[in-house]
């Protein structure tokens, strides 16, 4: 069946021109809230002329969100005018809730990005900026590497993914702009994506959970020894790779190790051998502690209080 084909233009916030990637402010985004797309249906979207997108604009930087959708399924965006490729850029479950992810994508035919949709959803796009033609980075037809189904990956596994020489990318290429997905998980974990030959990094490029449920994010990789990339699974999951483009060696993109420069969460050291560790015979009292700590002397005698003691002692 052909594809349904729905026209969608971004509501603009002109920039000025910049080298690089150009970065823009906050636009309106398009949304097809008014009516959920079909499911196999295609949306063409206009990116050049809005926003301050140049009709010279080569690739776009853009954040796709899902939502209300009517069964699990996903989106691809690619270049309108050329073939749709046998790649995923977000995952979405059916209900209510919001997934999103980012995509880097070639512009097409007419200044257009094509977002075909597998089944029945809303979809918003934001972009974020632009690459002019001419520029570093280097957009690549949406291609598939990387598919370990139905075979999962070991807990711990290290699959090492070959990217030069492959969907257009020169043995020169310094970084890889790929979509990670991960599904099928026996349990939650997470993938890190770093240059085979370094260190395993303490980052995360993509953390999944349990079940069939697929789960994808992009990811901008250093390519390592052997014009390859390394994906560490921190437990069994199904894992799917696909390259949306790659940076040349002396780019205006300088790719690093990849550093963990945040984490909010608690940093407090596991308790040592020397912690305060009280047993009681069969419980008894447990359920009368306040929040002050008492033991009983001789481990039979009256209750006493080893700090604050005006809550009282525990009842008999």
């Amino acid at each position: 069946m052909k594809p349904i084909v729905r026209r969608i233009a971004l509501v603009a916030a002109a920039t000025a021109a910049l080298t690089g990637v150009v970065q823009l402010p906050w636009v309106q985004p398009a949304t097809t809230s008014q009516a959920l797309t079909g499911a196999g249906s295609v949306t063409e979207l206009q990116i050049t002329g809005r926003a301050g997108v140049p009709n010279n604009a080569a690739a776009v930087v853009l954040n796709l969100t899902a939502l209300d959708s009517t069964t699990a399924g996903f989106v691809t965006a690619y270049a309108c005018g050329s073939a749709l490729p046998d790649v995923s850029n977000l995952n979405y479950v059916p209900g209510g809730a919001a997934i999103a992810n980012s995509a880097t994508v070639p512009i097409g035919t007419g200044g257009k990005v094509c977002l075909y949709t597998s089944s029945a959803t809303n979809l918003i796009a934001d972009i974020n900026g632009w690459y002019p033609a001419g520029s570093d980075f280097t957009p690549t037809t949406p291609t598939r590497l990387l598919d370990t189904r139905p075979t999962r990956t070991d807990p711990g596994a290290v699959t090492e993914l070959q990217i030069t020489g492959r969907a257009g990318v020169p043995t020169t290429a310094t970084a890889a702009v790929i979509n990670l997905t991960a599904l099928d998980s026996t349990t939650a974990g997470f993938v890190t994506a770093y240059p085979c030959g370094s260190a395993l990094p303490n980052v995360s490029n993509l953390n999944y959970v349990p079940g069939g449920t697929a789960i994808a994010n992009s990811a901008t990789v250093p390519i390592g020894t052997g014009g390859k990339i390394c994906l560490y699974t921190s437990s069994a999951t199904n894992l799917i790779a696909d390259i949306n483009g790659w940076y040349p060696t002396g780019s205006d993109f300088t790719p690093t190790t990849p550093t963990r420069l945040l984490d909010t969460r608690s940093t407090a050291a596991t308790p040592s051998s020397a912690e305060f560790v009280a047993t009681f015979d069969n419980d008894t009292g447990l359920e009368a502690f306040d929040t002050f700590v008492y033991h009983r002397e001789g481990g039979s005698g009256e209750w006493v209080g080893d700090h604050d003691r005006s809550c009282g002692p525990p009842d008999p």
